[in-house]
């Protein structure tokens, strides 16, 4: 697929799953019998049994549906027969080809809910997908007020003057920096420090200068997995184990829970998915 050729109303007859492109398949799971009995015929004894294990009939057959679908894709991307091909499963229960089923380096993922089912497959990509169910009644604002703190609001932020900011030294430029775009549509003031004033932008450059020591070694995370590890990591460290000066030696996990309405702050981890 080329980055314009976005979705296809049917899957061409020499589908090719070449380097860095990425198919998606959106499968309904609520299938006839006939439909569940033949994909049933491809699964191993192992799924099978599993299959068996659940206690509702609909389970059983959304997952019989679901693997036989991923072994018919995956069968048509290797060129083998669905029934030959071997999983083994990672320590959540992710499942991937064993080495001698995967001579074309073909990564896949898998999400389900409520009786849909999305697929992504690529050649030496890691990747991730995901599907949920969003109930229209759930209580979402409720749980929110009683389980997190209350939110930032900005008012405004300061920046430097350089180009990816604002358009103030380029008197030659009449349309608006993005940037000032932004944040006037969101009601927030944009103040400028003085030009020529290193002794303002050393603050930030001093900050720039830290944060570039400790993600010197984020070049090493070679997959997605291992840049999440990274940065989950140094999230934790910063936020939870650093002391920091100006903060009077304490984390800033611990300066916010020092201020009126934070006491019960967290890290939300959630943000740094990559």
């Amino acid at each position: 697929m080329t980055p314009w050729q976005t979705s296809w109303q049917y899957p061409p007859l020499d589908l090719k799953l070449i380097q860095r492109d990425v198919h998606v398949w959106h499968v309904n799971l609520n299938e006839p019998s006939t439909v569940v009995d033949s994909m049933l015929r491809v699964l191993t004894s192992d799924e099978r049994n599993r299959a068996d294990r659940f206690h509702f009939e609909r389970d059983r057959d959304h997952f019989i549906v679901g693997r036989g679908t991923l072994r018919k894709l995956l069968g048509h991307y290797l060129n083998e027969e669905p029934d030959s091909l071997r999983f083994h499963y990672g320590p959540f229960g992710k499942p991937a080809l064993v080495e001698e089923c995967d001579n074309a380096g073909l990564r896949f993922n898998i999400s389900h809910s409520r009786g849909l089912a999305l697929y992504a497959f690529s050649r030496d990509l890691e990747l991730g997908i995901d599907l949920e169910f969003v109930r229209e009644d759930f209580a979402t604002d409720d749980i929110a007020r009683r389980f997190f703190a209350p939110a930032f609001e900005f008012t405004e932020i300061q920046t430097d003057n350089g180009m990816e900011f604002t358009y103030t030294q380029l008197p030659q430029v009449k349309k608006q920096h993005p940037v000032d775009a932004y944040l006037e549509r969101c009601g927030i003031a944009h103040r400028l420090i003085r030009a020529s004033s290193p002794n303002l932008n050393g603050r930030i450059e001093r900050s720039h200068g830290t944060d570039k020591a400790g993600f010197k070694h984020a070049g090493q995370a070679h997959t997605v997995a291992n840049l999440q590890a990274f940065l989950t990591e140094d999230c934790v460290r910063y936020n939870t184990y650093r002391p920091h000066r100006a903060l009077d030696m304490k984390t800033p996990l611990e300066y916010l829970q020092s201020l009126p309405g934070y006491e019960n702050a967290t890290i939300d981890l959630s943000v740094l998915n990559v």
